[in-house]
């Protein structure tokens, strides 16, 4: 009966190259943690939340600037509309940032504007924009041309949903139809929840009205009946500072939600958008305070392009920004950036043990083996 065992130097030779194996590997994981402890810090520029990227920006058309706009709405064919409140007017883009026309005219009198603070744009391309200082909502036609007013007092935001027009004022909401006629109202001024205190942004999310209750520095949602369901943030405490960095939000300013219902918040104090779940419950907080591009200097108003795109008025850069945040899956050239050296080490730490624990799962095997060939030897008749 032959019996196929392996030699003690075979043995031997495999022992030293699992040995030289792991060997390299742990000097290639040290020379990583050496690295990444050793590297310099990336700047404050280069430092920028996964899934959050800039577009493009919006100044201005020629010599038509953008002066310290503070809403933006998309419209058909996905065309932004700004409200370039300095300019008392109303400016217009296509996605990819080519001006497409301009209306609006100066003044307190009928069928003008006198700094406008919000916008909304319906399906057929009627054009609503709120005048707060003026007491009314001035209706444009698609071509751009004033053909209705509202009078509503103080204005400070209006949103669309299907054929609702939405206005919130100092105090409440006013729910009519898009033509102007009002349906019903819910208004209580204060500080206890389902009560507000200075609304500057209004979205419609799963059939529930968001508003930003920014004179409580918090966001409340109702029912359409004006039932309070959730807040986020609170109102000041007795003696707080306005601007402190520690609260959820500095000064909640515009609002809006895209297709899945999420909230979109800009944060006009900090320079930033915070993102809630329809429930209220955050996601992410993307931006932050600057003049470079995906940076914001008091952002005002916010609305939703489609694709994970948001158009930001970034009011005191007197320009719009079309900025990206991802919330499901990354842009795959983004995906390498999660692969850092601490990522790579813990595979490479994987990895060996996975290599020790098969050397030691073996060696007995090899052992047994040597034992076996040893004892056959002892059988076998000897030469004389």
């Amino acid at each position: 009966m032959e019996v196929k065992v392996i030699s003690k130097k075979a043995h031997k030779t495999r022992r030293q190259i699992a040995i030289t194996i792991v060997s390299v590997m742990l000097l290639i994981a040290l020379l990583f943690i050496y690295y990444f402890l050793t590297k310099p810090p990336r700047s404050v520029k280069a430092a920028r939340p996964t899934g959050y990227s800039h577009i493009l920006s919006i100044y201005g058309y020629k010599n038509q600037r953008l002066s310290k706009p503070v809403e933006t709405a998309v419209g058909p064919k996905s065309n932004i509309y700004i409200a370039d409140t300095f300019n008392h007017r109303v400016m217009v883009f296509s996605s990819n940032g080519r001006f497409i026309k301009k209306f609006g005219k100066k003044g307190k009198g009928k069928k003008q504007l006198y700094f406008p603070n919000s916008i909304a744009v319906d399906s057929r391309g009627v054009t609503y924009v709120a005048v707060s200082q003026l007491d009314k909502v001035v209706m444009f036609s698609p071509k751009g041309s004033v053909f209705w007013e509202i009078a509503v007092p103080s204005p400070q935001a209006i949103t669309i949903d299907g054929n609702r027009l939405y206005i919130a004022t100092k105090s409440g909401v006013m729910i009519g139809t898009n033509s102007g006629k009002l349906l019903t109202s819910f208004s209580s001024r204060g500080r206890e929840k389902g009560k507000v205190d200075y609304i500057t942004g209004i979205a419609i999310s799963k059939g529930n009205i968001i508003v930003a209750d920014s004179g409580n520095y918090r966001i409340q949602a109702f029912t359409k009946d004006g039932e309070s369901l959730w807040t986020s943030g609170k109102p000041l405490k007795k003696g707080e500072a306005t601007r402190n960095t520690k609260r959820k939000y500095s000064l909640p300013a515009g609002l809006a939600t895209d297709s899945k219902g999420n909230i979109y918040v800009v944060d006009a104090f900090a320079g930033k958008v915070v993102v809630l779940d329809p429930k209220g419950r955050d996601l992410r907080s993307v931006g932050d305070w600057g003049r470079e591009d995906g940076q914001f200097y008091y952002p005002a108003g916010i609305s939703y392009l489609g694709n994970d795109r948001f158009v930001v008025a970034d009011k005191f850069n007197n320009r719009v920004q079309i900025v990206r945040i991802a919330l499901g899956i990354l842009p795959l050239s983004e995906v390498s950036n999660l692969f850092s050296p601490i990522v790579f080490i813990l595979i490479l730490t994987a990895l060996l043990m996975i290599l020790v624990w098969q050397w030691y799962r073996f060696r007995p095997v090899a052992q047994q083996q040597a034992n076996a060939k040893l004892e056959i030897g002892n059988e076998l008749p000897k030469n004389k």
